[in-house]
């Protein structure tokens, strides 16, 4: 028989234990931690309470009283009345007495043909008095009823952590440009999905994501990207869309706040995080959410792919986050952890863990919300572990901690431009500067002086190239070259100069 599952009644994670011998038992909830009372197990399911709200009292032993069948004084009677007439009939007698002969005769027979068997009655016994269970030596919940979420959750946070140790950052939210809004450009999804799969056909960097021109790219259903626990899986115009959003922060602006601002998220429009930023630490930062309406294609930037805390409740709220439980949600946290979030939690505790670098615990003893101070950098970190009031901190709290920041691998560059690339192709020509601004989310650092007033007018210069197994840095110094331009290596980039008429390939 199935086993049904059974949701936990502090914080409705769903629960399943291993059979019915744990009936009369009390277990931990491997996620709230709160102790729990199984009761029982019915066609209607576990009857699982509480265990502080039971006051069981432990019933002791009793006797069952015997009961005794004494027959009427009518009944003796008539008994009486049967016998004498048997005892007047001789002949009944005679009868009788030869069936019982035979009887016995028979049974000796078959008792003999029979191996012998020594049946012992087991002793009456009243009701026992209901035993109290030792503690488990194992946890009792066994396994449990996972949403279908945490699974892709979990693998969409492997591409983002290849994504990562290739470009040393997070990807944006998209890039802003001068002539189109950001919600014309391609997702932080569609970054992963270029960089990850490259022998899929690239869009078109000049031309927005709905461009019929990147339908190749952008109708692709991308498994990773979806909950199966959500059934709309395309958009008005019959895109494949995503189940899944990166957090922006606090606020219907966040996704265009700086990264100095302490309401902002792990994603926004032109602003690159690197762990170095997570300075609330890893483990306290909200990455990515799920989605249940306002959904929208995976390849475009915008609310499709991005959301922010805007109205409460945030659990299957106006904010469309959730991932198919009616009473709570999955999310993904910056160290990779996927936790379930309770329809009940403090709205607070959301909000803090939606912002990077706000400087507030996970502890409402301490006041505040985000937005409240400056933003918290790396190079000076507030060991914020107090009640007190947050404007007078005792003098220790001023002291330089990197306690909570995971050690950030050491970005490199050139491996970076070493990348190698089966085939790259730009059939239709655009202006280089597109070109530029596409290998910058390829290298993964930021190429510089593309709006030098001297090296603007080159990028306008309109290209198109084919080339086939190269890699990132030469395809660079190709699309350079033929704007008349080459690139310098820095510190933590890359600079554009003006070409020498020596320069063969762009490069210094």
């Amino acid at each position: 028989m199935t086993i049904p599952t059974f949701p936990c009644p502090a914080c409705h994670a769903v629960l399943r234990v291993r059979d019915r011998s744990w009936v009369g038992r009390e277990i931990d909830c491997p996620e709230c931690k709160t102790r729990l009372a199984v009761l029982g197990l019915s066609s209607q399911g576990w009857d699982v309470r509480l265990a502080a709200d039971l006051h069981v009292k432990t019933p002791t032993a009793a006797m069952t009283p015997a009961v005794v069948l004494a027959p009427l004084a009518s009944s003796r009677q008539s008994l009486r009345r049967g016998l004498g007439w048997i005892g007047d009939r001789p002949i009944v007698v005679a009868w009788l007495s030869a069936l019982l002969v035979a009887g016995v005769a028979v049974t000796v027979v078959v008792l003999q043909s029979r191996p012998t068997v020594v049946a012992v009655a087991p002793p009456l016994a009243g009701p026992q008095a209901p035993k109290i269970a030792p503690e488990p030596d194992q946890p009792v919940v066994s396994e449990f009823a996972e949403p279908a979420a945490a699974g892709r959750l979990r693998h969409l946070l492997s591409r983002v952590t290849s994504y990562v140790d290739q470009t040393g950052s997070y990807p944006l939210a998209t890039r802003k440009t001068d002539n189109r809004p950001p919600q014309a450009g391609f997702s932080w999804l569609a970054q992963l999905e270029l960089q990850q799969s490259p022998r899929i056909a690239a869009p078109h960097p000049s031309t927005e994501w709905s461009d019929p021109a990147n339908d190749p790219f952008v109708r692709r259903q991308i498994p990773d990207f979806l909950n199966p626990d959500v059934s709309e899986v395309v958009d008005g115009d019959r895109r494949p869309v995503t189940h899944f959003v990166g957090m922006t922060g606090i606020g219907p602006d966040a996704a265009e706040l700086p990264l100095v601002d302490p309401r902002a998220g792990m994603f926004g429009y032109d602003r690159r995080v690197t762990q170095d930023d997570l300075v609330d630490g890893a483990a306290n930062t909200w990455m990515v959410a799920g989605a249940t309406r306002q959904l929208g294609s995976w390849a475009a930037a915008g609310n499709a792919t991005l959301r922010s805390l805007t109205q409460e409740p945030y659990v299957n709220g106006p904010d469309g986050l959730g991932t198919g439980q009616a009473e709570s949600m999955l999310i993904l946290l910056a160290d990779g952890s996927v936790k379930t979030v309770s329809r009940n939690m403090e709205p607070g505790l959301l909000r803090r863990m939606a912002a990077i670098g706000d400087g507030l615990p996970l502890d409402l003893a301490v006041p505040g919300e985000p937005g409240d101070r400056k933003r918290l950098t790396h190079d000076l970190q507030w060991a914020i572990a107090y009640a007190g009031n947050p404007e007078s901190p005792p003098a220790d709290a001023l002291t330089p901690s990197r306690q909570m920041i995971q050690p950030v691998k050491v970005f490199d560059l050139q491996a970076a431009l070493a990348q190698p690339l089966l085939q790259f192709e730009q059939a239709q020509p655009v202006a280089a500067r597109e070109l530029v601004f596409l290998l910058e989310e390829l290298v993964g650092a930021p190429i510089r002086g593309v709006d030098d007033p001297d090296i603007a007018p080159l990028l306008d210069k309109l290209l198109a190239i084919s080339l086939t197994e190269v890699t990132v840095g030469d395809l660079l110094a190709q699309v350079l070259q033929e704007a008349g331009v080459r690139y310098e290596v820095e510190a933590e980039g890359l600079r554009l100069k003006i070409a020498n008429p020596t320069d063969s390939v762009g490069k210094p």
